[in-house]
């Protein structure tokens, strides 16, 4: 595979970003926007490129990348105004190219869940468990210090527990992808950036805001290029392909750690309250619908395909598997049936 492409693009984004450490805040803002929209760019000319038959994925990608550079850009014209670098309707934009980035990654691994749905669900499930126990007593302190409001809190924990979710799921598919596993490294890269840039905030940054030139905002450019690399190089295009079938079985160990992450967030929260701290409200609802509608999805799929594979069974059991006939067994028990209905009286 000619990855030449993807070395010169990287290379090139690695030089920008040592030259948007080294700025003041207004050309490190400059450069992080003009870095975010070549990552949107790249997205396309790689779709482009390698000619991938599913590009509606790769576009939600690039919409992602184009909101974050919306995003910046107000960023930079704020900074000329000498007005509010961060405001609500930034966060907004932020939480869409969020959710943006993770429709992508889900519609991108849409093809190889159905063959592993289920650990792909049971990653994300525990991965969220992972995440509200860390904003509980890491993130949600630092905020609280800095007055967040409910409004910043709820955003910042949806966008916290989003990252931490899709960081699941693509552990779990560079576990199990071969074809692709330079293009699902590059996004893991792309997700491990953007939690050290969530994760940082409120723990390096004096302010809950954007901050251009920070070292925190380093992490979150890494984190784009990454996504412009894994668009460019020629595995993404096996990346949507079905992936072999992998047995669904979840077993009563595998059960009890889904319900155990299912009350991580509310055993957190009753802990945190515990320590003398007042309840976290934000994080008590939050977390019930991060991760009760997945293990719920996770349980009814696997009622569904049991009941499909009783009935499959009880068809062969009573039918000839050439022809599809009822079989001798079949007709055994029709003619046990309406010799009862005779006895009964209940013969039409």
């Amino acid at each position: 595979m000619n990855t030449r492409v993807t070395h010169v693009y990287t290379g090139v984004g690695a030089v920008l970003i040592v030259a948007f450490l080294t700025q003041g805040p207004l050309v490190a803002g400059a450069i992080e926007v003009s870095v975010t929209a070549s990552a949107a760019a790249a997205v396309f000319i790689g779709i482009r490129r390698n000619r991938t038959k599913r590009p509606h994925a790769w576009h939600l990608f690039a919409l992602s990348m184009l909101l974050f550079a919306v995003e910046q850009a107000s960023w930079v014209v704020n900074l000329l105004r000498h007005a509010t670098v961060t405001g609500s309707a930034e966060r907004v934009v932020d939480l869409a190219g969020y959710l943006a980035l993770l429709a992508g990654a889900v519609v991108t691994l849409r093809a190889r869940a159905r063959s592993e749905l289920g650990g792909v669900l049971d990653a994300a499930v525990l991965a969220v468990a992972g995440g509200t126990v860390t904003w509980e007593f890491l993130l949600q302190p630092q905020l609280t210090t800095r007055h967040a409001t409910v409004w910043a809190l709820t955003v910042f924990l949806t966008q916290f527990l989003l990252l931490a979710a899709s960081l699941g799921v693509l552990v779990r598919l560079a576990q199990t992808s071969a074809r692709s596993r330079a293009t699902v490294l590059y996004l893991l890269a792309a997700a491990c950036g953007g939690f050290v840039e969530v994760l940082g905030y409120p723990i390096v940054n004096r302010t809950a805001g954007h901050v251009p030139g920070s070292a925190v905002e380093t992490a979150g450019m890494l984190a784009v290029l990454c996504i412009g690399a894994a668009a460019l190089h020629p595995s993404m295009a096996q990346l949507t392909e079905p992936g072999a079938v992998v047995p669904d079985r979840l077993s009563n160990r595998a059960l009890l750690t889904l319900g155990a992450a299912m009350i991580t967030g509310p055993i957190s929260v009753g802990v945190w309250e515990l320590l003398g701290h007042p309840a976290d409200l934000v994080l008590l609802i939050i977390s019930p619908i991060s991760t009760v509608p997945l293990v719920m999805f996770r349980v009814c799929r696997l009622v569904t395909q049991r009941a499909t594979a009783e009935a499959a069974l009880a068809h062969q059991a009573t039918h000839d598997s050439l022809t599809g006939l009822p079989n001798r067994a079949q007709f055994i028990n029709q003619l046990d049936a309406a010799l009862h209905r005779v006895r009964t009286g209940s013969a039409a």
